[in-house]
């Protein structure tokens, strides 16, 4: 729920199928500016 939603969805759901760890989505050159730059911006954080 919330504004963009169905952006995060689709990226997340699509590295859920590949199989991508945090380093993927962390190396993952987001658009900008995108509301999908939260989930490579979260993935760096814990590496």
């Amino acid at each position: 729920m919330g504004i963009d939603a169905e952006q995060l969805v689709s990226h997340l759901g699509l590295g859920i199928k590949l199989g991508a760890t945090a380093k993927d989505l962390a190396e993952y050159p987001d658009q900008h500016p995108m509301v999908q730059e939260c989930i490579s911006k979260a993935a760096r954080s814990i590496l």
